[in-house]
């Protein structure tokens, strides 16, 4: 491989690895706690991957990259991260290139580390500006001193010399500059995300506090009524009834709000679903025929059985298929299906309703969002937030006048 192929591959690692470390990150929230750790383990890959696909100089000592994903992991990573760095690198440097390089390597790192020590928490602080004046000065005083110890052991050429020397810098300011743009990125991010954040909150507070203000001031003039107006035994009792309805309402909404603001299992089981599938279904039937409404299940499908909460499980399907139910004012069928698809089990809830649109279909399980007229919409927005707890997915599938089909799909634990 000539050396100009060297360059570019060692190039390309340095730049592709940066990319992945950045989008693992971004992608897996665990990883997101442990950055740390993913740029130390990127930076030891990077380094690894340099010392295999040196640079090849005619009639003078292969050389690499190295120096740049070391001082990079060094830099950004912190102290310990610099000891794991640096004492790795020379043991790949005696095991893979031999004694000329994990000398002249030592060499450099025994000047090196002290900086890098020093200035680890000092770094981060300063503005980009210094930030790339202090990187470039070790990097390219590092690589004089590395490069000078191997030309009096090989007898490296001048050109090389000077060749390496720029190439490194070059490579290193790219890289550098690569992570910082992903750091700012990864910043902005997390501010775009927090001030998403806050004005969602703003909204559900406003939005709770609106829908629990309700009945708690219908249940406030029933009792000033009875408090200031002398009424008949069946009127107090009556009102009574009223202001009873209205807070288990308010009761309800609170209990809602909990379940959506504090998401935990109570305890998760193996739960097999065409049983319990099919004992939600019978406790909605009546439930169905008092609004004119035919319950039908079609469960055909092996035993099977996810991982959940039984209970949590159950008020999520009887929101879902209560909805579905008031959806119809002028009666029809609820269908219930169960089936396999690939590794998933999927509950199909399909009704005969008003339906939705699109924009409609959208806002489902927003808080405070509902079709009906007296609705909150906490039911639905609960039933999401369990079935997301459980690693389930919900597809909503609507057409104005015709109905909607909701499809819950749950990971499969095991086959009965």
């Amino acid at each position: 491989m000539n050396a100009g192929t060297s360059v570019l591959l060692n190039f390309l690692i340095i730049i592709v690895l940066v990319f992945v470390d950045y989008f693992m990150v971004q992608s897996f929230s665990r990883l997101r706690e442990k950055e740390t750790t993913v740029r130390t383990i990127r930076s030891l890959v990077t380094i690894m991957f340099c010392i295999l696909v040196p640079i090849s100089m005619k009639g003078s000592l292969d050389y690499n990259f190295e120096l740049v994903p070391l001082l990079i992991g060094s830099l950004y990573s912190g102290v310990e991260a610099a000891v794991i760095l640096f004492a790795a690198t020379l043991g790949m440097e005696w095991i893979l290139d031999g004694v000329a390089h994990a000398t002249g390597f030592a060499v450099a790192a025994v000047v090196l580390f002290p900086f890098v020590a020093a200035l680890s928490d000092f770094y981060l602080k300063r503005r980009l500006i210094w930030r790339n004046v202090l990187f470039i000065a070790l990097l390219a005083g590092a690589t004089t001193l590395h490069v000078a110890i191997l030309r009096r052991v090989t007898g490296i050429r001048e050109t090389d010399y000077l060749y390496l020397m720029l190439l490194n810098v070059a490579v290193g300011w790219v890289n550098m500059m690569l992570v910082e743009i992903f750091s700012e990125l990864t910043r902005m991010r997390e501010r775009i995300f927090g001030y998403e954040k806050l004005s969602f909150a703003r909204e559900l507070a406003a939005a709770f506090a609106h829908e629990i203000r309700n009945p708690l001031t219908v249940a406030k003039g029933f009792v000033q009524l009875l408090r200031e107006t002398p009424v008949h035994q069946e009127k107090h009792h009556a009102y009574l009834t009223l202001v009873e309805e209205d807070l288990a309402h308010a009761e309800q909404i609170i209990n809602d709000y909990l379940v959506y603001a504090r998401p935990e299992l109570a305890s998760l089981e193996e739960i097999e679903v065409t049983a319990e599938l099919r004992h939600v279904s019978d406790l909605m039937y009546s439930y169905g025929v008092g609004h004119g409404v035919n319950v039908t299940v079609y469960l055909h499908c092996p035993e099977t059985y996810i991982i959940g909460d039984r209970g949590k499980l159950y008020q999520a399907l009887i929101n879902i298929m209560k909805n579905g139910i008031e959806a119809m004012s002028e009666g029809g069928t609820l269908t219930v299906r169960l089936s396999r698809l690939n590794r998933q089990l999927a509950i199909a809830i399909q009704d005969q309703g008003v339906g939705m649109t699109d924009e409609e279909v959208k806002r489902l399980g927003i808080p405070f969002y509902s079709n009906k007229a007296n609705g909150t919409g906490l039911g639905m927005m609960v039933s999401y937030s369990i079935i997301e707890m459980m690693k389930g997915q919900v597809h909503v599938m609507s057409e104005k006048g015709v109905g909607t089909v909701f499809t819950i799909l749950f990971p499969i634990a095991r086959e009965g």
